[in-house]
Parts: C-alpha cells; sequence; structure tokens
C-alpha cells in the first residue's frame, strides 16, 4: 500500500478491457509538471502494457485501478 499527494500532481488514466470477473482496470498516472512530456506520453501507456503482459503470462488482473505515481526517490 502507497499514498501520494501533490496539488502539483498531473493526472492521466485510461481505461484497459480484459476477460474474467473484473472486466475493466483504470490505468492511472500521477507525476509532478517537472516531469514534463515523457511521462505525459509513457507513464499511462506503460501500465496498459504491463497489465496486458501480466494477463498474458499469468491471471487477468484482479484489481479495478492500477496506478503509476512519480515521486522522489529514497
Amino acid at each position: 500500500f502507497a499514498w501520494a499527494s501533490s496539488r502539483k500532481f498531473m493526472w492521466d488514466a485510461k481505461g484497459v478491457k480484459q476477460g474474467g470477473p473484473q472486466k475493466h482496470v483504470m490505468a492511472m498516472s500521477f507525476w509532478p509538471k517537472e516531469g514534463g512530456d515523457l511521462w505525459k506520453k509513457y507513464s499511462t501507456e506503460s501500465i496498459v502494457h504491463t497489465l496486458e503482459v501480466y494477463n498474458r503470462f499469468t491471471f487477468n488482473y484482479p484489481y479495478p485501478t492500477a496506478q503509476s505515481v512519480n515521486g522522489p526517490v529514497g
């Protein structure tokens, strides 16, 4: 479990269809403005790709959301 909050966070989200009881997963990304175009372009799409690979090699992702947060290291 992790928790993050900032008034400066940018947010992006994309729905992902999958089989099984959890038919849709909301992939969400949060990053500071300083994360810029790199996070805007790749973060949510990386979550979507990860879910697709996870579903292919294990079982369908069982939760309604998957999130990525750019935060300080350490």
